[in-house]
Formats: structure tokens, sequence, C-alpha cells
């Protein structure tokens, strides 16, 4: 997995990063990674509404992701972690 960035950002997916840092850093993807939020339908469900048309937004326990970043089906992926 390249990750392009990675944020910590309370306020999670928002304006300047849909607008800025994904096309700027050619991001294929976000992935949020929150214990509170992966577990939190609502919130969850929120965030992806609000996702831009063609903008592919994860939202994944710490533990997942772990996994995710050393999985070789995601090695050729920029992402932007926050």
């Amino acid at each position: 997995m390249d990750v392009r960035l990675l944020r910590i950002d309370s306020r999670l997916l928002h304006g300047q990063v849909t607008t800025n840092w994904v096309r700027t850093l050619n991001i294929d993807r976000v992935i949020i990674v929150s214990d509170v939020v992966s577990n939190h339908h609502i919130r969850k469900s929120l965030i992806l509404q609000a996702t831009p048309p063609g903008l592919k937004v994860h939202v994944t326990p710490i533990a997942k992701f772990l996994c995710l970043l050393n999985d070789d089906r995601f090695k050729r992926m920029k992402v932007l972690v926050i």
C-alpha cells in the first residue's frame, strides 16, 4: 500500500481533504481508521454519504487496517489514511 499521506484529524473526511489533498496527491482511496467510527453505524453512514462521487472511502477498525497495510492485493493502491 502506497500511503501518500497520513493525517490525524478528528474531523475525519471534510472539504479540504476531498478537494485538495486527494487531487494533489493522486489518491485512489481514503481509509478512515477508527475503532469508534467503524462500530458506530450512523457516523460511518454519514461519512460514506458525504463522499464525493468517484472517491472511494472506507471506514475500518485499527486492527483490520494493520492487516491490510501489508496485504499484497493492495500494494499498488495510493491511499490517504485518516
